[in-house]
This record gives structure tokens, C-alpha cells and sequence, in this order.
């Protein structure tokens, strides 16, 4: 089994429309962001703590462990997290070491509800020239127009992760 790399952060996405961008802060909470086409023709997904807006949310560590409630209730429950952790060690991961992210992007398009989560590497490309053992290389899928903007001065200095990830 080889996990996903997370390190960049998560899209999610509802049937196949992109909600937005989960990333990790320093502080380990999962920041997220929505798109900018979610914004203009989506709604909120939690209109509770997260209305439909532009800015980036960061969760409190409680109750979901820094995750948001609308991300958390895609994780497995108790039973299926049991099973997660045993799969984990089988495989030879501790499972302490998989964070929140992580776990969503195992869950990936097989979780509770309506959203599915996907790592923003994603994509590689083999040269058009190129024999079967040619080498590959991997980028970044580009995430939209927003891509280029910076964070607005008055943005909180944890919240910057989404924009890191972003630029």
C-alpha cells in the first residue's frame, strides 16, 4: 500500500465539481478554502462553520481533532477506523503517523456522504518522444485563476497555509 502524498493538501469535490482545498496548518488543524466556481454556483457545506465566502477557515482542535465536521463525518466510524488501523499495520504503517488528512485521502472516493477527496499531486505526464522506460515526471495540478493572487494583508498569519499551497 503506498499512501498519498498530503503534504500539498486535498481538493475535495462533490460529483465531480470542485469544492474546494483542504490543507494542513502548523499548528496540525485543517485549514480549508472554497473554490472559486463553488463560490459563484455551489452553497455552504456546513453554513454553521463554513458560509459560502472567500476566506480560509481554520477549525478549533475540538471536537473533531482539528478537522471540520462536514470533512470528519467522511472518515470512517469507530468499527471501520479499527479496520483502517489494522489495514495500516498489515501494511506496515503506524497508524498514529496517518493524520486527518491522510486518512481522507484513503478514504478517497469511498467515504460516507457526498464529498470526495483527492491529493493535489495527481497527475504524471511521460515524455510524447518517449520509449517505454522513458522517465515520468510529476507536477501539481493547477488549482484556478486564484493561483497567482497573494493572501490579503490583513489575512491571519496561520491562514496562509491554503495560500502557500496555492502559489
Amino acid at each position: 500500500m503506498r499512501l498519498a502524498d498530503t503534504r500539498s493538501g486535498l481538493t475535495v469535490l462533490m460529483e465531480s465539481r470542485r469544492v474546494g482545498t483542504l490543507a494542513r496548518t502548523r499548528e496540525g488543524l485543517v485549514a480549508f478554502q472554497y473554490d472559486e466556481e463553488w463560490l459563484a454556483e455551489g452553497f455552504s457545506i456546513n453554513p454553521y462553520s463554513l458560509p459560502l465566502s472567500r476566506e480560509v477557515f481554520i477549525p478549533e482542535w475540538q471536537p473533531f481533532d482539528g478537522l471540520f465536521g462536514a470533512f470528519h463525518d467522511s472518515l470512517p466510524d469507530g468499527w471501520g477506523a479499527l479496520l483502517l488501523d489494522r489495514m495500516l499495520r498489515r501494511e506496515g504503517i503506524t497508524p498514529s503517523e496517518v493524520d486527518q488528512l491522510g486518512r481522507l485521502a484513503i478514504v478517497g472516493t469511498s467515504g460516507r456522504g457526498a464529498l470526495t477527496y483527492h491529493p493535489l499531486v495527481v497527475t504524471t505526464v511521460a515524455s510524447a518522444s518517449s520509449a517505454d522506460h522513458a522517465p515520468s515526471r510529476t507536477y501539481h495540478a493547477p488549482l484556478s485563476s486564484r493561483s497567482a493572487r497573494r493572501a490579503p494583508a490583513s489575512a491571519d498569519p496561520f491562514s496562509s497555509c491554503l495560500w502557500t499551497v496555492m502559489r
